[in-house]
């Protein structure tokens, strides 16, 4: 099956852009972004409980909204129910983590606030932009160290040729950027190039934002060795 990125987004600390649409929105805060995405008619409507959620997710929420706009698609109409999400971003959701240990330790080791805790998983930026904007599709956080791009764009493939979905958005994210590929095997939509990984990393290289997500993109294309330790 062949299988075509058709939009891709980017954010850094201050702003974020479309590659295909060229598109780029300066911002403050993810909360002036929120604001500029509806502004800008990239979000139809605002997100539900926006406010409420954590950083991580505003960021996810943020970046695919742009990926999906910038692939020329719409969702207030459901026609992206059979669209699946998917991440291989290397932190993970230590963040969320750290700070409901943080809340667990400052309630006397004994309880924890529980809007905390939804965010301690990584899937859960993921969540909040599939119900967002309608993907009923797969939902997986997956990172391999030894060959993160290659191994997340490996399932994708597989979601599609299987019929599981007949488009993915593929977000990643370190602490200071992100990236979103919105990926179709429907011959309708617009091809901006193939699927394959070292493709991707090479034509983002260059990008003119190569320059923001460049740390991001080292670390999603360089493979990793794991680390033993001996008893």
């Amino acid at each position: 099956m062949k299988t075509d990125v058709i939009g891709i987004s980017w954010m850094g600390k201050e702003r974020c852009g479309g590659v295909s649409s060229g598109r780029v929105i300066n911002f403050n805060s993810l909360k002036e972004l929120h604001t500029h995405l509806q502004d800008a008619a990239v979000l139809s409507s605002a997100i539900k409980n926006y406010g409420r959620l954590d950083s991580a997710s505003k960021m996810a929420c943020c970046t695919i909204a742009m990926g999906i706009y910038d692939a020329s698609l719409t969702y207030s109409d459901g026609n992206l129910h059979r669209m699946g999400v998917v991440a291989a971003s290397p932190a993970g959701c230590l963040d969320a983590n750290l700070s409901y240990f943080e809340d667990y330790i400052n309630h006397g080791r004994s309880i924890a606030r529980g809007n905390l805790f939804v965010y301690t998983l990584p899937s859960s930026p993921l969540a909040d932009a599939a119900i967002h904007f309608g993907c009923q599709g797969p939902l997986l956080y997956q990172y391999e160290p030894a060959a993160p791009l290659t191994s997340i764009m490996a399932r994708v493939e597989r979601f599609l040729a299987d019929g599981e979905a007949t488009r993915m958005a593929v977000y990643m994210n370190d602490a200071h950027s992100a990236l979103c590929l919105v990926l179709s095997a429907l011959s309708t939509d617009k091809s901006l190039f193939n699927s394959d990984a070292s493709t991707i990393v090479t034509t983002l290289r260059k990008q003119p934002s190569s320059t923001v997500v460049n740390a991001l993109l080292n670390t999603i294309a360089t493979p990793t060795k794991r680390k033993t330790i001996e008893a």
